[in-house]
């Protein structure tokens, strides 16, 4: 499993879809159901709409540690 953070901004939203498009797992965060909303948003300008479901959801923030630790179990690499 790959963890993505900052995934509902620009960059991380290219690269959810790089990864997506190449066949992996990946679990990302989002702060808030807005931001959710617009890379949902953008992976349909990207005709790519099929993939956002593929991508595990999870609402954290990177500086709340116990959130945190329910987002790292079974992951194996990192992008932030």
């Amino acid at each position: 499993m790959i963890l993505v953070t900052g995934a509902t901004g620009l960059v991380g939203s290219y690269l959810l879809l790089h990864l997506l498009e190449n066949e992996k797992n990946v679990r990302a965060i989002y702060r808030n159901s807005e931001s959710l909303e617009n890379t949902r948003a953008f992976f349909k300008l990207q005709n790519k709409a099929h993939f956002f479901d593929s991508v595990e959801w999870m609402q954290a923030d990177i500086t709340d540690v116990t959130k945190l630790k329910k987002v790292f179990i079974g992951v194996k690499f990192v992008y932030h």
